[in-house]
């Protein structure tokens, strides 16, 4: 519900409430939540997102990449339960995240292309390895110096 009224409301409504939501996300997205409410806490992280990339909310951004490592391990949770719609879903939240701005999934990085390798070369549904190829894709488009390796040849 929070995903879908981010959407709606805009950045006014939306920046002065991060405050008080930014522990209920992080309350949300730890056990012993059921997967369907951490997945839906994911989804509102990655909607709100894009109200705080300007350079005035960096306060904001930094308390919502603190929240990474719990929104990747809900996606390694609905793996792990062979959830491929949750799994969907996850992915789908998190290429939303790369699309918005792949900077801010910088600090994570590793955990990042770790799983989408991983979700890329697992036996999962064709779909779900899709995304899985999707994220890493999105991703290297977005920020293609995180994803290539620097060359300095000396002139």
């Amino acid at each position: 519900m929070l995903a879908s009224l981010s959407l709606e409301v805009g950045d006014e409504a939306i920046v002065p409430l991060l405050g008080p939501l930014q522990p209920v996300l992080a309350q949300s997205l730890a056990a012993p939540h059921t997967l369907t409410v951490r997945v839906a806490c994911l989804k509102a992280v990655a909607s709100i997102v894009p109200h705080v990339m300007d350079k005035k909310h960096r306060a904001h951004q930094q308390a919502l990449q603190a929240l990474l490592p719990a929104c990747f391990s809900v996606l390694h949770e609905t793996l792990a339960a062979g959830d491929m719609g949750n799994s969907k879903e996850c992915l789908n939240s998190f290429i939303d995240m790369a699309n918005t701005d792949a900077a801010f999934l910088r600090p994570h990085v590793d955990t990042l292309l770790s799983a989408a390798f991983g979700v890329a070369g697992a036996n999962v549904d064709e779909n779900v390895r899709h995304l899985g190829l999707e994220l890493m894709i999105t991703f290297a488009e977005g920020k293609p110096v995180q994803t290539s390796p620097s060359i300095h040849s000396p002139v």
